[in-house]
């Protein structure tokens, strides 16, 4: 079967980091995917490592750079060896960890405006009503930027898109630069005056998925996290639609989370 989504994860060294996410990735059910892996010039042990996940199956597809080509390009290199067939193209950062089997169906599901439970929601002072309109991008967590009403926008180290707005990321940034950048790019009117793509930042998602060296904060307020990081300088996101904040929709013994509400 072709593959629903093609996931892309560049990795650089840290074989222990690497090796938490495709022990885990497995357990993802019903969902078809596959799993392309970047590889930006580690050095033999991590190399051998991954050569070990492909012959196993938990990497499908292993490109590996003899130079580091950083995040941008390397994920261009990752989307280029993707499956064209495929309907979704997913950004996954190698230090993250699946915790349930129905992750990649729920971003699906929020992708397409068809989640089981559709939760009015509000965090800080900025209130979210999810509709049910497919959006064109879904990421976990979300990174500030006070260009946005809501103060939200997408962020990249667990990131949905379709395939049919995803771009490539510019190596004149060659890190989380070029993403935000390509994000911006489809959220923003259209010089015909077509609307943006329509995106959604989820939460509550510590019982699906962990982001270890960064994302997931434990025990502190969603403002608190928002407020991480500076406000965006360069002006990218002004303008744009302002993504949705989502809810998944834990279910009855799915009540824990890093974020408190």
């Amino acid at each position: 079967m072709n593959p629903l989504v093609s996931i892309i994860v560049v990795n650089y060294e840290h074989p222990e980091v690497c090796t938490r996410l495709f022990n885990s990735l497995p357990m993802t059910t019903d969902v078809p995917y596959e799993v392309v892996c970047v590889d930006n010039g580690s050095g033999p042990e991590t190399v051998a490592r991954l050569r070990a996940f492909k012959a196993t199956g938990k990497i499908t597809r292993l490109i590996c750079e003899k130079v580091n080509h950083f995040f941008s390009e390397g994920n261009n290199i990752g989307l280029r060896h993707s499956n064209p067939e495929s309907k979704y193209i997913l950004f996954l950062n190698s230090d993250v960890e699946i915790m349930h089997p129905l992750w990649l169906l729920r971003m699906i599901e929020w992708m397409e405006g068809i989640p089981k439970t559709l939760m009015p929601y509000t965090w800080s002072d900025h209130p979210a009503q999810p509709t049910r309109e497919p959006r064109d991008i879904v990421s976990i967590g979300w990174s500030r930027t006070v260009n946005v009403p809501g103060e939200a926008r997408p962020e990249g180290w667990c990131c949905m898109l379709r395939r049919s707005v995803c771009g490539q990321m510019s190596p004149d940034f060659p890190m989380c630069w070029g993403f935000e950048e390509m994000i911006a790019k489809i959220i923003q009117p259209k010089a015909d005056g077509t609307p943006g793509g329509r995106a959604g930042v989820l939460c509550q998602y510590s019982c699906y998925i962990r982001h270890h060296e960064q994302g997931s904060e434990g025990n502190k307020l969603a403002t608190q996290i928002i407020n991480r990081r500076q406000p965006d300088e360069v002006g990218w996101f002004a303008g744009c639609n302002p993504p949705e904040t989502l809810d998944f929709a834990l279910g009855e013994h799915e009540h824990s989370s890093y974020l408190q509400w």
